[in-house]
């Protein structure tokens, strides 16, 4: 998974830390908090949904808001693919995911 902020929008002042979840029919396969750009798991074959969302730093980032810009998806990721997800982060307006 590969995030950016919208570059014509607006901006978390104080910064923000992403978290993204991935859950099947039977459950969360993950959760992750990660503060760069980029992610990558590997998880067996299935349909999947996905869920990103935006916690913005309250004066710094030991302090967070609640979460914010959330957005999901459905994919399938059949055996032995790739899937690459690309997430642009509209500050305001939740965000959207490019998919292959």
């Amino acid at each position: 998974m590969a995030q950016e902020f919208d570059k014509h929008g607006d901006i978390y002042f104080e910064g923000s830390v992403s978290f993204l979840r991935l859950s099947s029919p039977d459950g969360i396969v993950f959760n992750a908090r990660f503060r760069h750009d980029r992610l990558r798991r590997i998880v067996p074959a299935g349909d999947y949904a996905i869920r990103s969302y935006q916690r913005p730093c309250d004066g710094n980032c030991g302090l967070l808001d609640a979460p914010a810009d959330i957005c999901e998806q459905s994919v399938t990721i059949a055996p032995g693919q790739t899937t690459k997800v690309h997430v642009v982060i509209k500050i305001g307006s939740g965000c959207t995911f490019d998919l292959p």
